[in-house]
């Protein structure tokens, strides 16, 4: 009898800390993209190329719609190094990750204010990126930047 009670109990208890660690799970990753998103933006604050270098995979692509640009990770690194912005905040804040084994579909805004060639700029434009995780890291493959809302006058 006492076999009988133990073994349901044993595996409700187990079942309760695989939910949980499953639950946990998301948001683990979700920080470590956040982690990497601050890198991106602290490259693109500083002008340091080599935070890039890391995070964007070898195969990097990225299409901007609002201009019609698009990039790979040697010209996200030389654009980065020879930007005249003088950025006085940057930031990528989150709004979603959906996470697909070792790939992670994120959205999110890019969030820039400061001055270039004297003029102030400011731009706030979500985008998409897709991760892959290599080598126990978080890589980003693919951007697309969708146009930001349009600027308020003042």
């Amino acid at each position: 009898m006492r076999r009988s009670i133990w073994l349901p109990a044993f595996l409700a208890s187990a079942a309760t800390a695989t939910f949980t660690q499953a639950q946990q799970a998301p948001a683990t990753v979700k920080d470590a993209i956040q982690a990497v998103e601050n890198e991106w933006a602290t490259a693109y604050l500083k002008h340091d190329a080599s935070i890039l270098e890391r995070i964007l995979d070898k195969d990097y692509y990225i299409y901007d719609a609002a201009t019609g640009v698009t990039g790979t990770k040697a010209t996200e690194i030389e654009s980065t190094k020879k930007s005249k912005a003088a950025f006085t905040s940057v930031a990528n804040p989150l709004h979603s990750v959906r996470v697909h084994g070792d790939f992670a579909i994120v959205i999110g805004r890019y969030v820039a204010k400061g001055t270039e060639n004297g003029k102030p700029i400011a731009d706030d434009s979500p985008w998409q990126t897709i991760f892959a995780k290599r080598d126990g890291k978080w890589v980003a493959l693919a951007s697309f930047v969708a146009p930001g809302p349009p600027a308020k006058k003042p």
